[in-house]
Order: structure tokens, then C-alpha cells, then sequence
């Protein structure tokens, strides 16, 4: 995440802290009514949940999607002759649309280690 945060110009003070911030982060579950709970666990992907510049973080961590399968050559679904299609987001949820297995596989993991 730090590398696209990098490219979109995040820096500074203010990649420190959030790099300090996520360093530490843990989660825990809360166990049944007893008010027991787990061990502590380090969170080491994604954004964090609850936190309020999660939505921001993912935004400009998916910025690129689009333009990324664009440049591989993904095949889209057309609509009309002017609008096209190549995936659906809504939240955390990403449809890429691929009308065939060759363009799947193409672009099935790059994008994530670009």
C-alpha cells in the first residue's frame, strides 16, 4: 500500500504516521457474552476496519484498477458504441468482467503486485 500511497503523493509526517499507526495495529475477537476475548492479532493486509481514512486509504489503493486492465487489454463489455465496461465496485468489492478465460488469466493476479 505504501508504494501507491507514495505515487499519489503521499508523504512526509503524514505516510510516517500512517505507516506507525498500521505497524501496530492488532485485532481481537470478543468471545461470547462472558466478556472474554482472544489473543491479540497483528493485522499485516488491508485497511483497518473502523478506522475513519480506511475508506480514503482503499479509494487511492484501487485508484489505478481501471487503467491498469485498460493498458493489459482486458476486452470490456460494450455498451452502446461509446461506453464500456470492465468492472463493477461497490465497498471492498471488485468484479472484474472478462469475456474470455485467456483475458481472466491475464490479468488474474498482476494487478495486485504492480
Amino acid at each position: 500500500m505504501w508504494p501507491r500511497l507514495s505515487n499519489f503523493g503521499v508523504s512526509g509526517k503524514f505516510l510516517c504516521v500512517l505507516k506507525d499507526i498500521y505497524s501496530k495495529a492488532t485485532v481481537a475477537v470478543d468471545i461470547g457474552r462472558s466478556g472474554a476475548r482472544s489473543e491479540p492479532v497483528r493485522v499485516s493486509r488491508g485497511v483497518l476496519q473502523g478506522d475513519p481514512a480506511s475508506p480514503l486509504l482503499f479509494f487511492l489503493y484501487i485508484a489505478d484498477m481501471v487503467d491498469y486492465f485498460r493498458k493489459k487489454g482486458l476486452s470490456r463489455l460494450r455498451i452502446g458504441s461509446d461506453n464500456d465496461i470492465i468492472m463493477l465496485q461497490y465497498a471492498d468489492d471488485v468484479v472484474i468482467l472478462a469475456d474470455s478465460v485467456p483475458d481472466r488469466d491475464r490479468v488474474k493476479l498482476g494487478w495486485r503486485q504492480s
